[in-house]
């Protein structure tokens, strides 16, 4: 062998070696640093080492577009390097090469960013070798675009719907990739995952052969629903799933499925993870086909799950409020994300096709599911033609806030709307974010379905936030009924005024706390409870009369329900006291209703009897008697029966009276009642 050929056989093995040995030189974090506020950035590379002897260079290579770098600097045998005074607005990328000092190099490292994060836009159907992710960094700017890892599904339709989450542990977002429904005989149910650098990790497919065949469609949702800081990965189902998700996990270098979970709601499932209690632990939000309805569930147990049991301790049920949408349409796709600040996430849902652009936010508050806002993307002519929104959440300006990334359906152009976050009132960004994908496909199709891909955790950890908003809920309690209002989350000083209206048969009995009864201002998250009681029932007892004769009634007035009541009835002269109606009023009584009882009175008989009243008198005088009939000094009247006759007596000139004797006596009023013949003598005397 000629020295020339051994030279160039050596040089061809260096090569292969720096090429295979390229995938070692790995960076293994990238540290932020500010030298002075916001005047000049410097990053701190590390990457580990070749453990090759011919090396003896580490060439740091960065620049402000992806893969393309026009700055270089060698930093010999040193592992660590910190590039200092950039612009800290700008997105930089960053890779190694190894070499030999003699000209021979490896290939470049991976690639690193000084983006904390990416936005990852899936695109729609479009049977041109698509299946493609259009990748933007964190100024919004086209970065990249990478295919999905099936060729044969790319050209028929390529649909990808995408969710991101930290599967290793690591502190880097992975991407997991699902599907539309394959067809063309292509095996359906498949995912992909992508590593945080974007190179392939792992295929994955649901375990139901049947759906695979049929629909196959797979949403990805990935979320740590066992707090063991490596998130898990949910698959929902497309039509024909029967409200069945397969959960999975990424663990020693292999994906496993740790088993099925399964909703009370036939169909289509949309899934989405975050923890909305604050408790570490990521709750699952499942949007559904129908209804305007969607369903968290709580309180994961993994060895319920081994056991094929439930592994849910508890589910709750959220509605939209536009009913119309909701009975017409009714299909909600979540997303979940800490939008104001205050450590647990909120849920956001986007809607299907002719949603009109429309987006609520939701909260877990005091074990419910709370309206928090409404939104509308800012483009009135997608939303009368098309309308839907594809969501994603993430802290786009590194306030600890996350705001709402919405991504367009087909007819959106490449675009996606970004919503503000909570202490910024939800408003509209100034403008849409894209376009996003090729020309060809944002006149034929257009949609994106967004992601968020956290790079790494801040190193910065960042000031503790001051909160925007806060909670005003309103609650009711007592025995009693009624309405309160007043309630929501509201900026941070806002004058609040809760409300409290009793129903019928029900009274207000006022606040906890008393500071509730008149109007505050909102510093802090607040709870006014509404006392409502039970007003008491009352009934109306009323005693009438009826009949020829008279009499009087009692005992009619309005009572307390249950109390114990009387009527009574005492016929006058003349008449009797016929009996009640109902027969019921003649005793005692519990009045448990409006009553009336009537009492009939009859007149007594006229009688036809007569009695003579015979009248004398001694001395010089008259009488005279009422009523009418006597008027003399001596002489006798007819009376009927019962007839009560008065007597008066008129002395003569010169006399007085002195006194009665017959049927009166004494010298005082003389009134007798005939039921016999009388007689009455006057005595008069002659005065002195």
């Amino acid at each position: 062998m000629s020295t020339k050929r051994r030279h160039f056989q050596r040089d061809h093995e260096l090569m292969n070696t720096f090429l295979n040995l390229a995938r070692r030189v790995g960076l293994l974090s990238i540290l932020l640093c500010l030298s002075m506020p916001l005047l000049a950035a410097q990053y701190v590379l590390e990457w580990d080492p070749v453990d090759d002897p011919r090396v003896v260079n580490y060439r740091v290579y960065y620049g402000q577009t992806h893969r393309d770098y026009d700055q270089w600097v060698d930093v010999g045998n040193a592992t660590t390097y910190t590039v200092q005074n950039l612009d800290p607005n700008t997105v930089y990328y960053f890779a190694v090469k190894a070499d030999d000092g003699a000209g021979e190099s490896s290939d470049f490292s991976n690639e690193v960013t000084s983006g904390s994060f990416r936005y990852v836009f899936g695109l729609g159907a479009y049977p041109n070798n698509d299946g493609q992710l259009e990748l933007a960094n964190m100024n919004k700017l086209f970065e990249q675009t990478l295919p999905a890892g099936w060729a044969e599904y790319n050209a028929l339709s390529g649909a990808t719907r995408i969710a991101t989450g930290d599967i290793d542990g690591d502190g880097k977002h992975e991407i997991v990739i699902g599907f539309a429904k394959a067809g063309s005989g292509l095996p359906g149910g498949r995912f992909q995952i992508l590593d945080d650098d974007f190179s392939h990790l792992a295929w994955g497919q649901v375990d139901w052969a049947d759906y695979n065949s049929a629909n196959g469609e797979t949403r990805p949702a990935v979320g740590d629903v066992d707090g063991d800081g490596k998130a898990e990965i949910f698959i929902g189902l497309g039509a024909e799933g029967g409200g069945s998700l397969q959960i999975f996990s990424y663990a020693g270098g292999s994906l496993q499925s740790l088993g099925w979970t399964d909703i009370n709601w036939p169909g289509q499932t949309w899934p989405a993870m975050g923890d909305i209690d604050g408790d570490g632990r990521a709750e699952l939000v499942v949007g559904l086909g129908t209804g305007g309805t969607f369903l968290i569930k709580k309180g994961f147990d993994k060895t319920l799950l081994a056991a094929g049991q439930d592994p849910w301790q508890t589910e709750l049920q959220g509605d939209l409020s536009w009913p119309e949408y909701a009975a017409q349409v009714g299909e909600t796709r979540p997303a979940l994300g800490d939008l104001n600040g205050d450590g647990t996430q909120e849920i956001a849902i986007g809607l299907a096709p002719y949603g009109g652009g429309y987006v609520e936010v939701f909260d877990y508050r005091l074990s419910s599911i709370l309206s928090m806002a409404k939104l509308t993307v800012g483009w009135s002519q997608y939303n009368d033609f098309n309308g839907e929104t594809r969501l994603a959440i993430g802290d786009v300006d590194g306030d600890q806030r996350g705001e709402i990334i919405a991504g367009l359906g087909e007819g959106g152009g490449g675009y996606a709307e970004l919503f503000e976050d909570a202490g910024s009132g939800f408003a509209n960004a100034a403008n849409l974010m894209g376009p996003f994908g090729s020309s060809a496909y944002l006149s034929s199709n257009g949609a994106l379905w967004p992601a968020f891909k956290l790079e790494r955790v801040s190193s910065t950890g960042g000031e503790p936030i001051t909160a925007t908003g806060y909670w005003l809920d309103v609650l009711k309690t007592g025995t009693g009924s009624g309405t309160v209002g007043g309630g929501g989350y509201y900026a941070a000083g806002t004058t609040v005024t809760p409300t409290a209206t009793a129903a019928s048969g029900s009274t207000f009995a006022g606040w906890s706390p008393s500071s509730c009864g008149s109007s505050f201002s909102l510093n802090a998250d607040t709870a006014c409870t509404a006392t409502f009681t039970t007003a008491p029932v009352n009934y109306t007892l009323t005693v009438t009369k009826t009949g020829t004769g008279s009499g009087t009634v009692g005992g009619g007035g309005t009572y307390v329900a249950g109390t114990t009541v009387t009527p009574t009835a005492t016929a006058a002269s003349g008449s009797t006291f016929g009996g009640w109606s109902p027969s019921s009023c003649g005793s005692s009584f519990s009045l448990n209703a409006n009553t009336t009882c009537t009492a009939t009175f009859t007149a007594a008989p006229v009688s036809t009897v007569q009695y003579a009243l015979t009248v004398k008198t001694t001395g010089s005088g008259t009488l005279k008697s009422s009523p009418a009939g006597i008027d003399c000094s001596g002489c006798s009247a007819n009376y009927t029966s019962g007839t009560k006759v008065t007597l008066t007596p008129v002395p003569g000139s010169g006399f007085a009276f002195t006194g009665w004797s017959g049927a009166c006596s004494g010298a005082g009023a003389c009134s007798v009642t005939m039921s016999s013949d009388l007689t009455v003598t006057a005595n008069f005397r002659k005065s002195k």
